[in-house]
């Protein structure tokens, strides 16, 4: 399924799509990290090492660097509310007084009879 047919998807309360574990993604996302982080960090080691000067695609790779670091701090910023308005959704939390207050960034919609997302 292409991303631009998400928002044409509704789901079931009796059978919401299985998601990946908060776990899981949380693992796959910090293996992501140390492996970006051992990458950029070879690269600066060869260029210390060589005695290169720096030039302005050492300042592109330090700056993609930094960019992919808060975008992974965001990221897991944002995981809590999306699992938690998840699990009011699939029905294993109930509703907290913060739902719809959290679920404004992504568009969680909840209804009686049946549940959808939307994602932008």
């Amino acid at each position: 399924m292409a991303s631009n047919e998400l928002s044409d998807v509704t789901w079931e309360k009796t059978k919401l799509p299985d998601t990946m574990s908060r776990n899981h993604l949380e693992s796959v996302n910090t293996t992501m990290l140390a492996l970006t982080s051992a990458v950029f960090l070879a690269r600066v080691a060869t260029r210390i090492y060589k005695q290169k000067k720096f030039e302005l695609q050492d300042f592109f790779c330090c700056l993609s660097y930094i960019c992919y670091i808060a975008m992974v701090v965001m990221y897991f910023y944002e995981n809590e509310p999306l699992y938690r308005a998840e699990g009011v959704q699939r029905g294993e939390i109930k509703p907290y007084p913060d739902l719809r207050k959290s679920s404004s960034s992504w568009s969680l919609t909840v209804g009686t009879s049946v549940d959808s997302i939307t994602i932008f």
